[in-house]
């Protein structure tokens, strides 16, 4: 009956040990989490420096694209075209030839969804911006075109941020 004893004591203590050890080793639920901050529309855009991915266009009625690393339908070589953008609202334009123009820009409505570009070239001119969204890396807008006189142009794109 003795050894009954001792060996329910000594069972009975191994439990316990066990139990102790298993609440020591449990993970701390309260451990701190890091949350990437939600960056604005400002914020992304003014990160890096953006280039042409894709474009869509119908110029005097005729459809024709655009593809960084793809097709190209449209006869000029989006792949220089670049545009920086300044917190200050200025910023440089590069265009399809090489040549870099500085810049003006601003959003035009609350939401963000409109912007004005203002190059500053020799004939500087200003293009508004429509239907804007920017997330992530890439910036989506649609223009209006007036060319030869002609309003009836429209010009979609996409710009990705340059790593």
């Amino acid at each position: 009956m003795q050894n009954l004893l001792k060996g329910s004591l000594v069972l009975t203590t191994f439990a316990l040990a066990v139990i102790l050890f298993q609440i020591s080793c449990k993970k701390d639920t309260t451990a701190q989490t890091t949350t990437t901050p939600v960056l604005t529309k400002e914020q992304i855009l003014v990160q890096k420096e953006w280039k042409v991915d894709r474009l869509h266009h119908v110029l005097g009625g005729a459809y024709s694209s655009y593809s960084d690393g793809g097709t190209n339908t449209t006869r000029i070589p989006y792949e220089k075209l670049r545009f920086t953008f300044n917190s200050n609202g200025t910023g440089i334009y590069i265009d399809q030839f090489g040549s870099s123009y500085p810049t003006n820009w601003k959003f035009t409505t609350a939401d963000k969804r409109a912007l004005t570009l203002t190059v500053n070239a020799a004939a500087p001119f200003t293009n508004y911006w429509e239907m804007v969204e920017i997330a992530d890396n890439y910036l989506h807008a649609s223009v209006n075109l007036t060319i030869s006189g002609n309003s009836n142009n429209i010009e979609t794109f996409r710009l990705i941020q340059m790593p």
